[in-house]
């Protein structure tokens, strides 16, 4: 009977395990406009996008609630009583975003892109 070693037998199972830097797919307008993995992760790729990535397209905080209040929607998301949250709590770029933030304690009709 052949034995393999304890290092040959983790060798084989990293190869075959997903490699947790895999380059994931855009989605929505971020894929649409080809935009490119250091604009948000601006951290570096090993790390989370940040809002400096963010606010590196999309303008300041107070830029984005200037343009959510264009919108006329029944509540600015980006005016709220919680300040100034994380993008990432309701904006998912990999995916579709899902819930906002204001949903857990509000009904509103909002499409979170």
């Amino acid at each position: 009977m052949k034995t393999v070693s304890l290092s040959c037998l983790l060798l084989a199972v990293a190869a075959t395990a997903p490699l947790a830097h895999a380059k994931k797919e855009l989605h929505g307008a971020h894929k649409e406009m080809k935009v490119k993995c250091k604009s948000c992760h601006v951290n570096g790729m090993k790390k989370p996008a940040s809002m400096e990535g963010c606010f590196d397209c999309h303008g300041s905080y107070d830029d984005i609630r200037a343009l959510s209040e264009e919108k006329e929607l029944e509540a600015n998301p980006h005016d709220s009583h919680l300040g100034d949250v994380e993008c990432s709590d309701c904006h998912n770029i990999h995916k579709e975003s899902a819930e906002t933030v204001c949903a857990e304690c509000h009904e509103f009709d909002f499409v979170t892109p």
